[in-house]
């Protein structure tokens, strides 16, 4: 495989990581909401509204949602990052503790 079949393969697998990328779900959201919105405002106020006001919506809640999951990963990532290191500090200590037992005997 190469070129745009080794891409397309990637695409097709369900634990691909741009699967759950922030900004694609937000946008995904933000379009479903924006969409439907749209209908809504087209049928009461007329097509400007309509399009205008499913825009506004698109925007602001794509962004919104988009924002949100980005600050959970980042958080995610954070909370791992710093368990990683506090077990790290704790083989440190272990293995000085270790070495001054050895140079005491």
């Amino acid at each position: 495989m190469s070129g745009n079949a080794l891409e397309e393969w990637l695409m097709t697998r369900l634990d691909h990581p741009s699967h759950l990328d922030p900004t694609r779900i937000g946008g995904l959201a933000g379009l479903a909401a924006g969409f439907f919105t749209g209908l809504i405002l087209f049928a009461f106020l007329g097509p400007v509204a309509g399009v205008v006001g499913g825009f506004v919506v698109a925007v602001v809640l794509g962004s919104l949602v988009a924002k949100r999951l980005a600050q959970q990963s980042e958080a995610k990532r954070s909370a791992a990052m710093i368990a990683k290191r506090a077990a790290q500090v704790r083989e440190q200590e272990r293995m000085i503790a270790a070495m001054k037992r050895e140079e005491a005997e």
